[in-house]
């Protein structure tokens, strides 16, 4: 996935020294969609992960962390 990461890059920068290394993503109900969703992303730095809202832009995802 490609998209507007803004927050996320600030949430990255925000927690010096850590280095993500994704595990997983879960979606909540309905699951993903064309449209988009939400869910978790899985971290092995728990900082890292947390809630996030993915929405299909017309030409690129914008994904939203929801608490950066």
């Amino acid at each position: 996935m490609t998209g507007s990461t803004r927050r996320g890059i600030s949430r990255l920068t925000a927690i010096p020294g850590l280095s993500p290394v994704f595990e997983s993503i879960t979606w909540n109900p309905p699951g993903f969609t064309p449209a988009g969703g939400e869910g978790m992303i899985y971290d092995a730095a728990p900082a890292l992960g947390g809630p996030f809202v993915a929405r299909w832009a017309g030409s690129y995802w914008d994904i939203e962390y929801q608490y950066c």
